[in-house]
């Protein structure tokens, strides 16, 4: 029900923010595993679509963040394979720039490094 997971998404989008490094590897880890979850499992359920909607609208803004430049490598490149997850996702489309370049995402070589 949407009472449950309204203070899971809380909890992982302010996770998202946290100044300790591990806790945001493992909850990107976790964002990146439920944003593929839902992109494989969507239907035309409306109960899927109000998930979608509700992990999009709490975690998008935090891992936009996540993709900042002074990021290590490995969270700017979950960060990134979490919003596409979401940009497959039908319902949650519409929200995400056309371009990653539009979110200031950088060239795959330039996120990890090489």
């Amino acid at each position: 029900s949407s009472g449950v997971r309204r203070p899971f998404l809380d909890a992982l989008s302010r996770c998202l923010g946290s100044p300790h490094a591990g806790l945001v590897g493992a909850c990107l880890t976790t964002a990146g595993w439920l944003s593929r979850s839902l992109a494989a499992s969507q239907d035309a359920d409306a109960t899927d679509t109000d998930t979608s909607l509700a992990a999009f609208s709490a975690l998008v803004p935090r891992l936009k963040q996540c993709l900042a430049p002074a990021r290590p490598a490995r969270h700017r490149v979950l960060a990134a394979v979490s919003l596409h997850n979401f940009s497959k996702i039908q319902v949650t489309r519409r929200g995400l720039p056309l371009s990653v370049t539009s979110i200031g995402m950088p060239s795959l070589p330039d996120a990890i490094g090489t």
